[in-house]
């Protein structure tokens, strides 16, 4: 994950903060305009009633690092034998993504030992992949995906 200042800060103080305010909200370090390419899409964004941008507690922050981290730890990725192994994995990310820092996640993929995994980077695009001007053409590719893992559902 590429870490703004805020969230450098955020991460080193999350543990303690966690344990002594855990309701406490805190300013998400994301910044809302890297998300999408096109600025109507926040707009539209902010004006869903059913989205949210509000600030998050810092035992949810501290949660969500603790299982990012435990997952990339997690001795079962790398084990083809693995039933976390058995599944197949699709990464879906755009390459102006500056949300998601794209080495930490090719990392992540090359220590994957599935059999049926799959990186692909669509030309162009911000971090919210289905919601970018190309979200036909990472629809399409999602839907091919699926198709050829799961033919039957799609015999009639």
């Amino acid at each position: 994950m590429v870490m703004s200042t805020l969230l450098k800060v955020q991460a080193a103080l999350i543990q303690p903060l966690s344990l002594l305010l855990p309701r406490v909200r805190l300013v998400p370090g994301v910044d809302y305009h890297l998300l999408w390419r096109d600025p109507g899409t926040l707009q539209d964004f902010k004006a869903d009633s059913l989205a949210t941008m509000s600030d998050i507690t810092t035992r949810t922050m501290q949660q969500t690092l603790r299982a990012m981290h435990q997952l990339t730890e997690d001795k079962h990725i790398q084990q083809a034998g693995s039933d976390f192994c058995a599944l197949s994995m699709l990464f879906l990310v755009g390459s102006e993504d500056h949300v998601a820092d794209q080495g930490v996640t090719r990392r992540f993929y090359d220590k994957l030992a599935n059999s049926d995994k799959e990186f692909v980077a669509f030309d162009g695009v911000f971090h919210s992949v289905f919601e970018d001007p190309e979200q036909d053409e990472v629809l399409a590719f999602l839907s091919q995906w699926l198709r050829n893992r799961f033919p039957e559902l799609h015999a009639t």
